[in-house]
């Protein structure tokens, strides 16, 4: 294990420090994470390191950090077990440390380890820049110091309204948070994913893929109105037409398979 202090000279120095463990079979990465830590500005961090899963429990359970920075695969085990271990230890005073799982960005193994009880999920590579790790490290304690705000005040307010307040207050932080996660999984996933309104003929949603894939950026789709008419091939316009005629019958969980060319 190691134990590096490491502040930023813009923050104040009556902060307390933010111990984040990071838990990373690559010792270059640990330095990565490390170097994009000290850019932030508004947090002091005490930084903990561990190469394997079963070092980084232990220094869980010994050290009581504030956040964990775990990858998904780790010399001995994967980072989703790390969050197990976590689940089955509820009497733990760390129980419910905040976990940032780093991973390949696959959506699927996203999913699960939100289940698990991840606070937020990155993919590794050049995707996980110095501003978005130390975002996503204050936007996590933020949402920490609010529901440590609102909890002495739950049991002091006398009236029911006055308790309903914090409580729509504290769901609210936790829609956020819940919003940004699932946006940061789509825009990151190596696979297109665009979403159209069929009986409105306009454009819901397109991530970043997009740009790989047709050339286009995501506002220079969202512009464009109906996809459909401005990029579809011509000769494949009454097949598309006969495809999304489908979708009125369709039921729940039926999948509809199809391709279709369009101008890049």
């Amino acid at each position: 294990m190691s134990n590096f202090p490491t502040s930023s000279s813009a923050a104040h120095t009556w902060e307390p420090l933010t111990t984040v463990l990071i838990v990373e079979g690559s010792a270059t990465d640990r330095a990565i994470y490390h170097r994009h830590l000290q850019t932030g500005i508004s947090i002091r961090y005490r930084i903990l390191e561990a190469a394997t899963l079963e070092e980084g429990l232990e220094v869980w359970r010994s050290q009581h950090p504030d956040l964990a920075l775990v990858n998904l695969n780790l010399p001995d085990g994967s980072g989703l077990e790390f969050l197990k271990a976590m689940g089955r230890r509820q009497d733990h005073p760390q129980a419910k440390l905040p976990v940032i799982l780093i991973g390949s960005g696959e959506v699927g193994l996203a999913v699960q380890a939100m289940k698990l009880g991840a606070m937020d999920y990155l993919t590794q590579g050049s995707h996980l820049t110095a501003e978005l790790l130390c975002q996503c490290v204050e936007d996590i304690r933020d949402r920490k110091l609010s529901e440590q705000a609102t909890q002495p005040t739950e049991t002091a307010l006398p009236q029911l309204n006055q308790e309903l307040e914090v409580r729509v207050e504290h769901q609210i932080v936790e829609f956020q948070h819940n919003q940004r996660f699932v946006q940061r999984i789509l825009d990151t996933s190596p696979n297109l994913i665009y979403i159209f309104e069929w009986q409105e003929l306009r454009n819901v949603y397109v991530n970043r893929e997009i740009a790989t894939v047709l050339g286009y950026s995501p506002e220079e789709i969202q512009s464009m109105g109906n996809l459909m008419v401005a990029l579809l091939h011509p000769e494949d316009v009454p097949k598309a037409k006969a495809y999304f005629a489908q979708f009125d019958t369709a039921k729940d969980g039926d999948i509809l398979e199809n391709e279709f060319r369009f101008r890049h």
